[in-house]
Order: C-alpha cells, then sequence, then structure tokens
C-alpha cells in the first residue's frame, strides 16, 4: 500500500508541474514547450486521471 501511495505522490507531482507549465505558458513571456514535451505531459496527465479513477472505484465498491 506504500508504494502504491508513493507512486501516486510522484504521479500527482508531475500533473502539478504540466499544470504550473500552463500557467506559465499562458500568462509569461518567452515560455516555450515542444509539441513532443506537451504531448509527452499529456500522456502522463491522462495516465493519472485514469488512475485514480481506477483506484476510485476500486475504494467504492
Amino acid at each position: 500500500m506504500i508504494k502504491e501511495i508513493e507512486d501516486l505522490t510522484v504521479k500527482a507531482k508531475r500533473l502539478n508541474d504540466t499544470y504550473d507549465s500552463r500557467q506559465i505558458g499562458d500568462y509569461a513571456m518567452g515560455f516555450e514547450i515542444t509539441k513532443d514535451e506537451a504531448e509527452n505531459r499529456l500522456k502522463k496527465a491522462r495516465n493519472f486521471v485514469t488512475e485514480v479513477d481506477q483506484q476510485l472505484k476500486e475504494v467504492i465498491k
């Protein structure tokens, strides 16, 4: 159980970092992100949301 929590914490940090990057991209001058970086971050965010959804479904059973 501890391992799952640690993994989820790492994934949550990635999602938060992605959000921060978006905020910077929207409001900061000169911030650029490559298409590959954006696609990679979006994939990680989707994976995170999918995993959280699955874990919540397990808890709700």
